[in-house]
């Protein structure tokens, strides 16, 4: 038992890309996400967006949508200028965060 307690942290990564674009026509976040996992229980669990700093939205999930690389589509009003920031939080360590100007 203590060698699996061990191997968890070992085993465990966080997201090693998030990828954004902005569609200003229809006012939409795109965010990519590469989270590489075929653990049901390791997924990303969150993604938190800011505009200009402040936390604009927070969506939580019970699964990942591939076991590699998956995109999130998230109605985000914005003008060009804004600082757009998403942040995925895997579901059990580690974060990794991109961040885009609005044209």
């Amino acid at each position: 038992m203590l060698l699996l307690i061990l191997s968890i942290p070992v085993l465990a990564h966080s997201p090693s890309q998030v990828l954004l674009a902005y569609d200003n026509t229809n006012q939409t976040l795109n965010a990519t996400v590469t989270h590489t996992s075929t653990n049901p229980s390791h997924y990303v669990r969150e993604v938190v967006v800011q505009k200009n700093g402040d936390d604009v939205l927070r969506k939580e999930y019970a699964n990942q949508t591939a076991a590699n690389t998956f995109s999130y589509y998230y109605q985000i009003n914005a003008t060009a200028g804004d600082i757009l920031k998403a942040t995925a939080y895997c579901s059990i360590s580690g974060s990794r965060s991109a961040q885009i100007k609005v044209q």
